[in-house]
């Protein structure tokens, strides 16, 4: 199928592709018809000699690393993600990437922070753009659940769920699915409460700031949200909501051990 090059370009750089890798559309088109036919060593033979000729290209990084996760060559997508993150900090594709590398190594709270980068970067994108990284984010997740969910990090995994049901994100089935990882995850259903975020109570002089963390946490910048809950522990140390707010943001970060001491 012919590539529309105003389509935005499928490395998550931001730009359509004529503006970003229109000398790479030929081959883009190839790879796609490739990996539609299912064959992922020859696209991934080919991704590589793509790089050797235009190295630093985020259409080709992205897909370099995505075909080496689906190979399960997790060495390889470690190194390559690495690369790609490096060379694109602030790519939401790169940063969903690294996540799952980061998870399928175990790291489970790098997996988390650089989730919850990769979802305020892709906040960030509007329009076509915004849609196409959005949905690549809904891979990611699924990925991200299944292996939060069987390392036992069932926190991180619903606050996910929990995310693509909040925007709406990725089909009914597809998010009843991973609902269902979490859900057999194998933890208690005592131990899988959920509990939500706390509104402040009363007038303090620290409720401003409190309400700040809040919507931070409610858009879904986690780590923001956390840094500014916990900058109010000197101030408001005697408030349930507050240690409460930490700890079910720390179990959406795969922080377990600062979760249970903000729950004691």
């Amino acid at each position: 199928m012919a590539i529309d090059t105003y389509a935005p370009c499928p490395g998550g750089t931001g730009k359509k592709i004529k503006f970003c890798c229109a000398d790479l559309v030929g081959d883009l088109e190839q790879l796609d018809t490739l990996i539609e036919g299912d064959q992922i060593s020859a696209a991934l033979d080919q991704v590589k000699r793509l790089e050797a000729k235009t190295p630093g290209r985020a259409c080709l990084m992205a897909t370099r690393t995505k075909l080496e996760l689906a190979a399960k060559q997790y060495a390889e997508a470690t190194v390559s993600s690495r690369a790609f993150l490096d060379a694109f900090p602030a790519n939401p594709l790169a940063l969903g990437q690294s996540a799952i590398t980061d998870a399928i190594a175990g790291r489970m709270q790098e997996a988390a922070a650089a989730f919850d980068k990769s979802r305020e970067a892709a906040g960030e994108a509007a329009g076509e753009e915004g849609r196409t990284v959005a949905t690549e984010l809904v891979r990611i997740a699924g990925t991200l659940v299944q292996v939060a969910a069987q390392l036992g990090h069932v926190g991180f995994a619903q606050g996910i769920v929990d995310w693509l049901i909040d925007r709406s994100l990725g089909s009914e089935d597809e998010r009843r699915l991973m609902a269902a990882i979490v859900g057999s995850s194998g933890v208690p259903a005592a131990l899988r409460t959920r509990v939500r975020l706390e509104e402040p109570v009363g007038d303090a002089a620290w409720r401003p700031d409190f309400e700040t963390a809040l919507v931070h946490a409610r858009h879904w910048r986690l780590a923001k949200a956390l840094t500014a809950f916990r900058g109010l522990k000197g101030i408001a140390g005697d408030s349930r909501e507050l240690f409460t707010n930490i700890a079910v943001i720390c179990e959406m970060l795969a922080k377990p051990f600062e979760a249970s001491e903000a729950w004691a």
